[in-house]
């Protein structure tokens, strides 16, 4: 069952991160709004974490959660390296 959760998790990554480079592509100009929510959609799961930390309650993160920020940096990168042979 873990092994779901953690391709769920990583897949969610790369989704999200192929959508964050196609939308920073496509913008004119980049301006603090758009900057701003883009920051916070990379960074759910450090949030999540550092909430979890500051409320001091129950067990530490789970594994798989830590496959989200993984999964965004390879979403990110694979449409990264398709742009560029374009």
């Amino acid at each position: 069952m873990a092994i779901f959760v953690l391709l769920g998790s990583g897949c969610l990554g790369l989704l999200v991160g192929s959508m964050v480079r196609v939308t920073f592509r496509q913008l004119k100009t980049i301006d603090v709004k758009a900057l701003g929510s883009l920051l916070s959609v990379m960074m759910g799961a450090g949030v999540i974490a550092i909430f979890q930390a500051v409320a001091g309650k129950g067990e530490p993160l789970p594994k798989e959660v830590y496959c989200y920020p993984i999964g965004l940096f390879l979403g990110y990168a694979f449409t990264a390296a398709l742009e560029q042979e374009k």
